[in-house]
């Protein structure tokens, strides 16, 4: 008799577990092929590495420029347009690799977070992580005129827990304001998830990251982000075809979601040769970018 019970209570959960499975893969939205939206005017920008859709001003994205550029981030319309240059002063970028926006120490307002976190050799022994309150671009922008201004910033330095390794992925949970971070390349085809709680991201602060666990991700992930209501996150390689996004069900953890459920394939190719930078909007539509001098921006609509 209790074998029965067993048997039948295994076969229940086993169930549960794929009709859940088969309902994140179904309420993960669908996108159109990518349309060109114009190119990156700004020619300083030629190694662009993140982008991230301004919660604060209309038609403007957030884009870094990998290692080597000055530490801060550029502002331009959705379609190219330079809108204005913001400088870290006395900042570093050794290898600036992802922005993100998300919440901070001040309740309802968003900021905006850039992660120094590149690391090709894995030598490193700390990385950079930069928050700074999203800025009013267009009451700058006076007659056309870009701006170019040094910004006020948070500093807050990272170490990994098991040594250093190569990542140019993260993303802040919007629900919790938890730092989330994903190794570029990690072999056993699967990558790492590191994390930091929200209440340790203090300016000034040095922070050992947790290690989550892995995550079933096969190639290499060169960007992530996660929609501003926290239901999906988006991972992409500069392979086109590894455009990937997860479900995160009501109640669950940025976590649980990267390792419960598989990954629903987008059914579609990126567009980019050199892929290293992609988010969303508010509307679910994905937006991507790529190295290169007046490189494309694409938008994937989601249907």
């Amino acid at each position: 008799m209790n074998n029965k019970i067993l048997i039948m209570s295994t076969v229940l959960m086993v169930k549960s577990l794929l009709a859940h499975q088969s309902q994140a893969i179904a309420d993960a939205p669908k996108y159109a092929a990518g349309v060109e939206l114009g190119k990156v005017e700004e020619k300083s920008i030629n190694e662009n590495s993140g982008i991230a859709i301004s919660r604060k001003n209309s038609n403007t994205m957030y884009a870094i420029e990998d290692g080597g550029s000055h530490a801060g981030f550029w502002a331009l319309t959705i379609d190219g347009q330079h809108l204005g240059k913001y400088v870290f002063q006395d900042g570093t970028n050794r290898d600036t690799e992802d922005i993100s926006i998300g919440p901070g120490p001040i309740a309802g307002k968003d900021y905006i977070y850039v992660g120094d976190i590149g690391d090709n050799a894995a030598k490193r022994s700390s990385l950079q992580l930069y928050r700074v309150a999203e800025p009013v671009i267009h009451a700058d922008v006076q007659a056309n005129t870009p701006v170019d201004q040094n910004i006020d910033y948070e500093k807050i330095t990272l170490k990994y827990p098991d040594g250093a390794r190569d990542s140019e992925a993260f993303f802040i949970d919007p629900i919790t304001g938890d730092f989330f971070l994903i190794s570029k390349r990690d072999g056993n085809n699967a990558l790492r998830l590191y994390r930091v709680p929200a209440n340790k991201l203090v300016d000034k602060a040095t922070i050992t990251m947790t290690f989550e666990h892995l995550v079933p991700i096969r190639k290499w992930c060169t960007a992530a982000d996660i929609l501003a209501d926290g239901k999906y996150i988006v991972t992409c390689s500069n392979v086109p075809e590894s455009g990937r996004v997860f479900t995160r069900q009501p109640g669950q953890t940025v976590s649980d979601a990267l390792n419960g459920n598989p990954p629903y394939q987008n059914p579609f190719f990126f567009k980019h040769r050199q892929m290293e930078a992609i988010c969303f909007d508010e509307d679910y539509n994905i937006y991507t970018a790529s190295e290169g001098v007046h490189r494309p921006i694409y938008k994937y609509s989601a249907q």
